[in-house]
This record gives C-alpha cells, structure tokens and sequence, in this order.
C-alpha cells in the first residue's frame, strides 16, 4: 500500500526506536522533513502525516494504564494542523474523499482528541465516525436527540430529513457502539453530539487531513 511504501522508504530506520525516544526526536523530524522536501515537497508531508497518525494511534492504546503519561507528538514541531512553520504547501484535492484518500481522513479523526481539547476531541471523532457509519448529513446528526434513539430496540428516527418525513433506521453494532461512548461521556446531554456548528469540524479534518471537503 502508499502507507507501507512510504514507512518502507522514510522511517524503516527508525523501527528500532521507542515511541518515548521518537517523542525526544522532533528535530530529526524536522530534519527529516526537510531532507524529503528536497525531492518532494508533497511525500515529506504524506510521512510526517503517517508518522504522527502512527504515534496518535499507539498513545491512544496507552491511555489508561497504569504509570503511563501522555507524550508530545514529534511531529508537532512542524506546527498544528500542516499549516504552519515547516509543512510544504501543496494544491488542495477537491471534492468527494476517494478510497485511497480515506486512510488520511481516517486517521486525522481518530487525531482529534490529541488536536482538540479531550472532550471536544473524543465527541467529535465519534461524531463523524457516525455519519460515515450512518450515511446521515451532517446537520441530522447534530439534530439526533437522545430521545429519537432506542438502544434497547436498536433503532433511531432522524427527524430533520431532506424529505422532511421521519426516517426510522436500524442501529448496527458499529453505531451503537458509538452512541454507548457518548451516553458514557456526557449522560445529561440531550443530544449524542451537541455541536452548534459542524463547518467547524470539518474545518479541523480537513486542516488535518489536507483534504478538500464540503
């Protein structure tokens, strides 16, 4: 795959270190972007996107036990989001998220609560996966009320429909499972994702991701 290639080609050499060692590293990230950048601009960027997606990826399975202490993402020395200081700049995709794009998004989601202050992070990871495991529109998402979710029946009605007639659908183990995070999280919200305004969202996955999505 691009993933496995580009590990193969930049970071192979750097298998050998601990993550509390790649933590300590961020100007031999910085080196190494520039070094790439030399040939490539736009790879140096695709590598520091994976090696941070990979760093977030195994924090997230640390938090929680025990003695363990939240690191600083090396990468973060480029600057937040690919925008800043050492991130090349590069002409945006546009439109729709194709297959072989959706791995950038993917992991740029599962970045929020690393990105974003934890609450909002975790919500708004758990909101997208959502409408992508659901296929609703993003503002029938934010309008879900807790009350048009019955968990024990597995199903939702999503009231604010294009048509304007209720829908009921069915909850999949994927879906729900994501309603029990949020039910866990916040249990006297009215709302699974009480979000004002999703632009603002999609703003962060698409700063993270260099994706262009509407």
């Amino acid at each position: 795959s691009k993933y496995e290639q580009l590990y193969r080609d930049y970071l192979k050499e750097w298998a050998s270190m601990t993550m509390a060692e790649l933590a300590g590293s961020r100007a031999a990230v910085m080196e190494k972007h520039a070094d790439i950048s030399q040939a490539s601009p736009t790879v140096a960027n695709s590598v520091m996107r994976l090696l941070s997606a990979v760093f977030n990826n195994w924090q997230a399975l640390q938090l929680g036990k025990d003695g363990y202490t939240q690191l600083p993402n090396p990468v973060g020395i480029l600057g937040a989001g690919g925008k800043t200081r050492g991130w090349n700049k590069e002409p945006r995709r546009k439109a729709v998220i194709k297959p072989d794009q959706f791995p950038d998004w993917y992991w740029s989601v599962m970045s929020l609560p690393f990105t974003l202050p934890k609450a909002d992070g975790y919500m708004l990871r758990d909101y997208f996966l959502f409408v992508v495991h659901t296929g609703m529109r993003r503002r029938e998402a934010t309008a879900l009320l807790w009350s048009d979710v019955d968990m024990d029946a597995g199903h939702y009605v999503v009231y604010q429909t294009k048509t304007g007639k209720p829908l009921q659908l069915p909850l999949t183990t994927q879906q729900k499972t994501i309603l029990e995070r949020r039910e866990q999280a916040d249990p006297d919200a009215a709302k699974p994702f009480p979000i004002n305004e999703p632009k603002r969202a999609v703003a962060k996955v698409r700063e993270l991701s260099d994706l262009e999505m509407d």
